[in-house]
Order: C-alpha cells, then structure tokens, then sequence
C-alpha cells in the first residue's frame, strides 16, 4: 500500500493506492478499485505503508549443541 500526495490544479491531494508502478514519467496508482494516471511532476510524495518486516530470530536445531565458552588460564 502507498499514499499518493499530487498536485491537481494547484491543489494537493492524497490517495491511498493498493498497488503502484512508474513508467515512461507517468504514475499508475491503483486508487478505488480503477486505475489512476498521474504525470510524475504533478507528484509530490509517495509513502510506502503497512507493516514492517518482523526481524525473526534464526532457528537452533533442537539437538544443536549450545556454544560453549572456553576460558584458559595461563601462569
């Protein structure tokens, strides 16, 4: 999802696109179920929102040995 802000006519105006592409200077914006053409100078601003990828831990196998700390003492 992203949130479109674009100039139209002098005036600012925000979309909430479920799908966007930019070629050739021109922005595709799935906005309302139809698709929106917009110039990519009338363009202010596009955010990307939604939710962030989660950082997952790596999986430990569960007969993985646990590390072991070594210390050595040396006199």
């Amino acid at each position: 999802m992203y949130v479109v802000s674009v100039l139209d006519n002098g005036d600012l105006r925000t979309f909430v696109s479920a799908s966007l592409k930019v070629l050739d200077r021109v922005v595709y914006a799935m906005i309302g179920g139809s698709e929106k053409r917009f110039l990519l100078s009338q363009v202010v601003d596009i955010v990307p929102v939604g939710t962030a990828p989660s950082r997952v831990a790596p999986k430990v196998a569960a007969d993985a040995a646990a590390p072991r700390m070594i210390t050595t003492q040396i006199q």
